[in-house]
């Protein structure tokens, strides 16, 4: 059986909770798979990250679970995790979605990233690559067509260079690096050519002062190199 028609298996809601659980049960975070599920549910949460897609095309590279929860809901996730923490659950300073807007705050407990946002749907609806705007809302899964197909479009462009945005870029590359390595064809290139020529621009004239050049430089070698040896992984 092909993802395709993996995928078209998982169109019935039951199935889809059911492989759901399944990869839950890799998981430590102190509730029950399907506690944790019914929580989703009823507070009009989301699931997505590579998560989603170890549930759609049958991979373990999770590492964690990210969970996109409505302000209005933040209470109730509070009183929970607390009720199961051995400590005080405390929110953390900085997000790793820092650069999308609506986050407002963000835990780490155990295997679970949760992130609270005014409307989940439009965050994720925000992210860079097309393939992780796949999400789970405790019925069904939504938007995984591009997951099945194992394509990606990257559909924002790399924000403008300037010392603050090294890390950011650096781990947008990692990010892209990471999914080519696992299958995914990078199709649809404008927003990585237009990152590409700014590197050049950037290489000639600020690297060597604004920024710890080998790091970057090491990583955007990486993936030239990905792009030289896998030509048939991109698609106009």
């Amino acid at each position: 059986m092909d993802i395709c028609e993996e995928f078209n298996r998982l169109s019935v809601s039951n199935t889809q909770e059911s492989v759901v659980l399944q990869h839950l049960q890799r998981f430590e975070f102190g509730l029950d798979p399907s506690s944790l599920l019914g929580l989703v549910r009823t507070t009009k949460s989301l699931i997505a990250g590579s998560f989603i897609l170890d549930c759609v095309l049958g991979t373990n590279y999770a590492e964690d679970i990210d969970i996109f929860v409505p302000l209005e809901s933040q209470t109730v996730w509070m009183s929970v995790l607390q009720e199961i923490a051995e400590e005080k659950v405390h929110y953390d300073k900085h997000s790793m979605y820092g650069d999308l807007p609506g986050i407002s705050r963000q835990i780490r407990f155990a295997a679970l990233n949760v992130m609270f946002c005014q409307d989940p749907s439009k965050v994720i609806q925000e992210f860079d690559l097309d393939l992780c705007r796949a999400s789970y809302d405790g019925v069904q899964f939504l938007r995984c067509e591009q997951v099945s197909s194992k394509r990606m479009h990257i559909l924002r462009p790399f924000p403008v260079f300037g010392k603050g945005m090294k890390g950011l870029n650096n781990w947008r590359i990692d990010r892209i690096i990471k999914y080519h390595q696992r299958g995914f064809k990078i199709c649809g290139t404008q927003h990585l050519g237009e990152f590409i020529r700014q590197m050049g621009y950037i290489g000639q004239i600020f690297l060597p002062h604004d920024y710890d050049e080998r790091e970057f430089t090491e990583r955007f070698y990486v993936l030239m190199m990905h792009m030289a040896n896998a030509p048939h992984m991109f698609e106009a």
